[in-house]
């Protein structure tokens, strides 16, 4: 019973299919307790006991042991880690190893009447399965722990709506990517871009289509950037890249692509309505010593006020390109 309810927690925490274990554990449950019975006041044999609770247990740590191991397979290739699951997988696998050891052990030795005076490797078996009970318990209570310090993080640095980083979490990557670029003498750009008309969107259909608009607008811009850009929602409609080891040229064929992939897009709103939209780009780009933060924002932002003065969904760069 012990087993089945931290099975039970385990699979709930990684939020794993419970139908299956419940229905194996009920039946585990079912065949212990007849089998107790049977070998203890019908035919009182130790062994038979230690073999029909041995199969239990061993049945139940591999049941888990293969949930935890689909977990540490998807682990592999998940943003968030989850650091203790590899370890309790091993746990569960070893003392699957255990009872099945156990069984074998057990059932090439003659015993007592009694399971409590049956010798060092069972007081040795019961004794170990006791740690790894605790053991697991810690990990997964320092399992919970390190979950919801991932998810306070994430709520600080991603944007709630967009989920592309936020304004601070891009502050905090510009002090990092710029002294890097200082140190190895490398060129960065900036691109500011947001959604022509914005407000009108707003005004005429509501908030709600705004923010569908807003999710389109991130989904296209963070699904072309390379995996060392970072794309943040600096305020409002706007949102800002940071590309490391960009030159202008580069920087302004993204922009140029993106501003096409936007304008080419449609997005649904409801009811059959689907409302196409353009998008502005200012960019600048800086190298070595003569990258300023506050400066290449400022920038930017003046690049992308000169593309509305000039008509929108357009490409800016700075020193202004006419």
């Amino acid at each position: 019973a012990g087993l089945f309810f931290i099975g039970l927690g385990l699979l709930k925490h990684f939020s794993l299919n419970l139908k299956l274990f419940v229905l194996l554990n009920i039946g585990l449950l079912v065949f212990t307790l007849v089998t107790m019975y049977f070998f203890t006041f019908i035919h009182n044999q130790a062994s038979y006991r230690i073999i029909s609770i041995s199969t239990a247990l061993m049945l139940q740590s591999m049941c888990i042991a293969l949930y935890l191991f689909a977990v540490v397979r998807k682990s592999k290739t998940a943003k968030q880690k989850e650091r203790f699951v590899t370890p309790m997988f091993a746990v569960f696998l070893l003392s699957f190893l255990l009872f099945a050891l156990r069984i074998f052990w057990t059932s090439q030795m003659s015993l007592s009447e009694s399971s409590l005076s049956s010798g060092l490797f069972h007081g040795f078996t019961a004794q170990l399965f006791l740690l790894i009970l605790l053991v697991t318990s810690f990990s997964v209570s320092w399992s919970a722990n390190q979950r919801l310090e991932m998810k306070l993080i994430e709520q600080a640095t991603i944007d709630p709506l967009t989920k592309v980083y936020n304004r601070r979490a891009m502050e905090e990557f510009a002090t990092k990517i710029l002294a890097n670029a200082k140190r190895y003498n490398q060129t960065l750009s900036v691109i500011i871009t947001d959604i022509d008309h914005f407000k009108s969107v707003n005004d005429r259909y509501g908030h709600p289509a705004g923010d569908a608009l807003l999710q389109r607008f991130a989904d296209i811009l963070k699904s072309n950037i390379r995996g060392e850009d970072i794309l943040a929602r600096y305020g409002g409609e706007e949102f800002l890249f940071l590309l490391p080891n960009c030159d202008l040229n580069s920087a302004t064929f993204l922009a140029e692509k993106l501003r096409v992939k936007v304008e080419e897009s449609q997005t649904l709103l409801g009811n059959g309505l689907s409302l196409s939209i353009t998008a502005s780009f200012g960019i600048t780009s800086a190298q070595g010593e003569n990258i300023i933060w506050s400066q290449l924002v400022s920038h930017a932002d003046n690049a992308l006020y000169q593309a509305k003065k000039q008509g929108r969904n357009r490409v800016v760069c700075y020193p202004m390109n006419s």
